[in-house]
């Protein structure tokens, strides 16, 4: 694999340069590469010749090197926006380092060229954190066993992402604000090292053993992609993006900020954000991204709107959204009795069934294609992908979609809150949103 790409080149030899040597690497992490290089033993130096063939030998003693041969199962989890992930099996052969457990699941990512600083920027962050991986760590190296494919290799979610996760019992603002408090210290520790996300999706916020505890995946894939095509644009997706990337002016840590601010709101509620950032902020009060959700504490709603700030140079740096954070979990001492009000589940049950009503109709409200009023409605987008400054512009600019009936009409639709379904709000309350019934908008 050689790199023709002088961005592919820049990014290397800006990253390279940050890693540590192994010996000043954290005890427990040179702890954990030790253990995986005893169960996948590499007396030829294997992984040294692959390495080189990626021009990053330097990850030499950070990685090991898992022959295709071990798995003895291996399954496509998911095709991804610009990458293909795979669900690889091997049989631990030192079960007594692996807590007795007998096989070991690995996530397996596609690496193509332009994704080689996203494996060196993964690793860089094995050992950055401050008190824990913000990432999903990247701890070895494969191949496909039939293509040969590079794959690098991750640790498992094993309770999946924000998008597809069961969120039963998340209906306490103590939960809530330990995602959200953890979710900040991950991307303010991506920011105080000079990066920054860049699409930050629920298909992006991962859960691995607790379903408290999320971790960000696909760290610089974001800009391996944006650096790769020469016309100019932005990676992503459209219901997740910040206005000034909407407008052309690209992704900064200032829209990671108000990426956090999408997501939080979504971790409640359930369901992604309607329209696209640049349309909310002309059609909904306060130009805010979204409705704030009723009953909420006021450290909540107020959090939104200082990172939904139109304005990027308005809203708190990540490291001041951490410290707002910290602050209400040391002020919530009594958020383990706080569940959600009838008022926010009543909100959650509203906004839930307008999303089924979406689905079942196959509409898409946010209009991300960029054509004409006629084909608006169109299919979610689950994706992230690339968009180019002039469809982002023709997306940005026409809002001629508010004035079409169907959409005056969806706009309208409420639901008369003391006539909720209350079996509806006792399964929101008891069992989890996931487990909400079908609610019909009253008449």
């Amino acid at each position: 694999m050689s790199f023709q790409d002088p961005n592919v080149e820049k990014r290397l030899n800006a990253l390279l340069p940050l890693l540590k040597p192994f010996n000043r690497l954290r005890p427990t992490n040179r702890n954990r590469i030790n253990v995986w290089k005893v169960e996948f033993p590499d007396p030829g130096n294997t992984i040294l010749t692959h390495l080189k063939r990626l021009g990053v030998e330097q990850l030499e003693n950070h990685v090991f090197w898992l022959p295709p041969s071990r798995f003895t199962k291996f399954e496509k989890l998911a095709d991804g926006g610009f990458a293909s992930v795979w669900a690889g099996t091997v049989e631990n052969k030192h079960t007594k380092v692996h807590e007795g457990n007998r096989t070991t699941t690995f996530a397996l990512k596609e690496l193509k060229a332009a994704m080689v600083p996203e494996l060196v920027l993964n690793v860089l962050f094995n050992d950055n954190g401050t008190f824990y991986f913000p990432t999903i760590p990247v701890v070895g190296l494969s191949q496909h066993p039939q293509t040969q494919q590079y794959l690098m290799v991750m640790w498992l979610a094993t309770n999946g992402t924000l998008e597809n996760m069961k969120l039963q019992g998340q209906n306490n603002w103590s939960d809530v604000a330990t995602v959200a408090r953890r979710l900040a210290a991950n991307l303010a520790d991506l920011h105080e090292c000079g990066f920054s996300h860049r699409d930050l999706h629920p298909g992006n916020l991962a859960f691995i053993d607790s379903l408290v505890e999320p971790f960000l995946i696909d760290v610089g894939l974001a800009q391996s992609v944006e650096d790769d095509n020469e016309c100019g644009g932005v990676y992503g997706r459209l219901p997740y993006l910040a206005p000034e990337a909407m407008t052309g002016h690209g992704q900064t840590q200032a829209s990671d900020v108000y990426g956090f601010s999408t997501l939080l709101w979504q971790f409640v509620v359930g369901v992604q954000p309607r329209l696209c950032a640049s349309q909310a902020i002309r059609f909904f009060p306060e130009k805010l991204r979204e409705e704030l959700v009723p009953g909420a504490p006021p450290q909540f709603n107020n959090i939104l709107r200082k990172c939904w700030n139109p304005d990027p140079e308005k809203r708190p740096t990540m490291a001041e959204v951490e410290q707002l954070m910290s602050q209400w979990f040391k002020q919530s001492g009594k958020l383990y009795e706080n569940k959600f009000t009838p008022e926010t589940l009543a909100f959650i049950a509203r906004r839930r069934s307008e999303f089924q009503l979406q689905e079942s109709e196959k509409t898409e409200w946010s209009m991300c294609e960029g054509k004409s009023s006629s084909k608006y409605f169109t299919v979610v987008h689950h994706k992230s992908q690339f968009h180019s400054k002039e469809m982002l512009h023709a997306v940005s600019r026409d809002m001629s979609f508010t004035t079409l009936p169907e959409y005056k009409e969806f706009a309208s639709r409420s639901l008369d809150l003391s006539q909720v379904n209350l079996e509806a709000i006792n399964a929101l309350d008891k069992q989890g949103r996931n487990c909400l019934p079908s609610i019909k908008h009253q008449p």
